[in-house]
């Protein structure tokens, strides 16, 4: 079955290449990718040269910005919902907060998109020079 998958997508394909010569990279690409998880954990485990350790670590880097992101997030709600519960005013805005929040989406929404495209367009081009140095 992963041969099959492998072999009847392109994209795979490339990747599958990719990964052989730097795989470290490439579970830190899929893992910052807009995939869906599911596709980002199964398509890592689908790669041969992706080490155990490699897919922990890109999980691990990839996993821990965001989990502070949300606990801070769910801190400093918990906190402004505990001062207005009270009768008293609302703390003014977290900006720094706020400001990450922002960031975050703005990753998530423009640059991770732009490097998957960039990783796949400069994946694509290495396959095509390639296949004209073998003819």
């Amino acid at each position: 079955i992963q041969a099959k998958l492998l072999s009847s997508n392109s994209i795979m394909e490339l990747i599958q290449e990719n990964a052989k010569h730097q795989p470290l990279k490439v579970a830190l690409v899929l893992k910052f990718s807009s995939f869906p998880e599911v596709l980002k954990n199964y398509g890592a485990a689908m790669l041969k040269p992706i080490k155990l350790w490699m897919f922990v670590l890109s999980t691990c880097v990839h996993g821990w910005a965001y989990t502070a992101l949300w606990c801070c997030l769910g801190y400093d709600t918990a906190y402004r919902l505990k001062m207005t519960a009270d009768g008293g005013a609302a703390p003014p805005a977290n900006r720094v907060l706020q400001g990450i929040l922002v960031f975050a989406g703005f990753v998530g929404i423009v640059v991770s998109p732009s490097v998957v495209a960039w990783w796949i367009n400069d994946m694509r081009k290495q396959s095509k020079s390639k296949k004209n140095e073998g003819k």
